[in-house]
């Protein structure tokens, strides 16, 4: 049984080694969901091979990952056993034995007394000292006493270790639960929050589900300039209602925000300009939004406007810059694959074909959002704050045990043994040696 023990503790230790050599190595790696779409294709074509390990060992990936959720839950239910096997040793060790037997690694001293009086004064030391007595056995020419001292250390050792149980338990969960998706919203869109506002899904939950009733809207987006360096940086004033609670939260591209429960990550950010396109006879009156990403050339996207012969238009970003009236893209339309008009736009200006007249009325800005929610943050905040409190417990008090065993070695002289059982007593043995010359001191008087 205690070899089965072993293997058991020694295998819960490899596994927690393996995941936090992991986690350090994923701490290094770039978070894939942080990356743009353009960052993501270069750093693909330049490190392919490093490209894998974000993938599998990024926080992000790793954590939600099933041989992950595997080993967590083995060193979960491994931290669990060793706790309640620590429950049964300490309910043992305050059972007193049916024989007693001379200490392993124990002091010893001789002292002429007998082994009841030695007891006795043993007794009467440690009790003045505060220290607890567990049992007491006085036998023909053996006695023995145990005491105790730290239970309040005793029992925040044992708390401690099932408050790790708890925190393996909602890491878990986490696994399991909470979700990621992309949700793209254009300024003045409204969006329900919910598996059909996502374009694209990443992880749903396995466990639990969307909160539901949260509406987002996209009040403004644009780009700070700064005027002195010339630099950049995109924006976005997003405002989120949950409920009766409302916030309203400026984002920066690539840099988390935390709104209520959830974790908005601007990712991308375009222009959305308005084709209006309609014919000379005025059946026909066609508008619709492309989103074209900011500053990369040859974006592009298409849109068929209904009609007896439909249109297929083609959008394909020419020019841009931070400032939206520079913007110029190029339009070719097709009829039953036959060109129809083919011309670069640019906003407020009217083109005319044979038949068609093609416009920008309007500019709009479009933003991309990683939405991630995780409900087992603030939960494993408090339980870790309560773990390092009773840790502190533990440590100020810790839990020590006090053998102390008797034998007569003839008529006058008694043959004293003790020995000390803390995992931590960082104090050393000083004091318990201390109280024993004491005893020692005393039985001499």
């Amino acid at each position: 049984m205690k070899a089965y023990n072993r293997i058991i503790r020694e295998v819960s230790t490899y596994l927690l080694l393996v995941i936090i050599i992991l986690l350090v190595i994923g701490a290094f790696l770039p978070n894939p969901d942080y990356l743009t779409d353009p960052q993501v294709v270069d750093f693909k074509s330049k490190h392919p091979f490093l490209w894998q390990l974000v993938l599998h060992l990024a926080p992000s990936r790793l954590t939600v990952s099933w041989p992950f959720i595997v080993i967590l839950s083995a060193i979960g239910l491994a931290l669990f056993y060793c706790t309640f096997l620590r429950l049964l040793e300490w309910r043992n060790r305050r059972r007193p034995p049916v024989r007693l037997r001379p200490l392993p690694r124990a002091y010893s001293a001789d002292v002429n007394s007998t082994p009841e009086r030695v007891i006795l004064t043993a007794a009467d030391v440690f009790s003045q000292k505060k220290w607890n007595m567990d049992w007491k056995i006085m036998e023909e020419g053996v006695a023995g006493i145990r005491f105790r001292k730290g239970i309040k250390g005793f029992y925040a050792s044992i708390i401690f270790h099932l408050l790790l149980v708890v925190i393996v338990g909602i890491a878990v969960w986490g696994g399991l639960a909470g979700f990621k998706g992309e949700v793209v919203l254009s300024e003045g869109q409204r969006v329900v929050l919910g598996p059909g506002a996502f374009v694209k899904i990443y992880r749903m939950p396995r466990a639990g589900g969307v909160p539901g009733g949260v509406l987002l809207e996209l009040q403004r987006a644009g780009v700070l300039i700064d005027e002195n360096t010339g630099d950049y940086d995109y924006y976005a004033v997003l405002k989120v209602n949950s409920g009766s609670v409302q916030h309203i939260k400026e984002i920066l591209i690539n840099r988390p925000a935390k709104i209520g429960r959830l974790t908005f990550v601007l990712r991308r950010m375009g222009y959305a300009p308005l084709f209006r396109i309609t014919d000379f006879s005025q059946n026909l009156d066609f508008s619709a939004y492309v989103n074209l990403m900011i500053f990369q050339k040859g974006d592009e996207d298409t849109f068929v406007v209904p009609a007896s012969a439909p249109l297929t238009v083609h959008v394909s970003l020419r020019e841009s810059s931070p400032v939206k009236e520079h913007f110029v893209v190029d339009v070719k339309i097709l009829r039953k694959g036959m060109t129809v008009l083919d011309t670069t736009l640019s906003p407020g200006e009217r083109i005319k074909s044979s038949s068609l007249f093609l416009s920008i009325p309007e500019m709009r800005m479009w933003t991309s959002y990683n939405v991630v929610y995780d409900p087992t943050f603030p939960l494993i905040a408090w339980v870790m704050l309560a773990a390092v409190c009773f840790s502190a417990i533990r440590f100020f008090d810790p839990d020590v045990i006090v053998d102390i065993r008797t034998q007569r070695k003839d008529i006058s002289s008694t043959a004293v043994q003790w020995s000390v059982f803390s995992r931590h007593y960082a104090r050393g043995y000083n004091e318990i040696n201390n109280m024993m010359d004491i005893v020692f001191e005393t039985l001499r008087q």
